[in-house]
């Protein structure tokens, strides 16, 4: 092998490691997100959540992180207390270590910010109509 083959062959594997590392750094963790009234799914497609009185989002795409802490997207939510069936929504939030703030907007709306923490359960409140 030569010289030139080397250079090649180390500049491409220093491609590969940077891209790898970069796409789970850039990404939030997957797993269960929970905290009071709230959980967010992550997987490496989208997420799902659940809220209080059986609301419901769906995220459609990876949560890639901006700036290496904060996220924005769009997803649709769902409530059966009021049926004004799907709505747009927006999540955003920020990660900090095994801790997110999470904002929910619907239908340009804040509907709610949440303190969650992955591996952790929800804990949601009573429902009361």
């Amino acid at each position: 092998m030569t010289i030139a083959s080397r250079v090649l062959l180390l500049a491409v594997a220093a491609v590969v490691a940077e891209t790898a590392c970069g796409d789970s750094a850039d990404a939030v963790p997957q797993g269960r997100w929970g905290g009071r009234n709230a959980e967010l799914v992550v997987t490496a497609s989208g997420a799902s959540a659940r809220f209080k009185c059986g609301a419901t989002g769906m995220i459609g795409e990876s949560l890639r992180l901006e700036g290496g802490s904060s996220f924005n997207v769009p997803g649709s939510y769902s409530t059966p207390v009021i049926n004004l069936g799907v709505q747009a929504a927006r999540y955003a939030g920020s990660v900090s270590g095994s801790e997110m703030t999470l904002a929910l907007s619907v239908s340009g709306q804040a509907a709610g910010t949440f303190q969650l923490r992955l591996g952790t359960a929800p804990a949601f409140d009573v429902c009361n109509f």
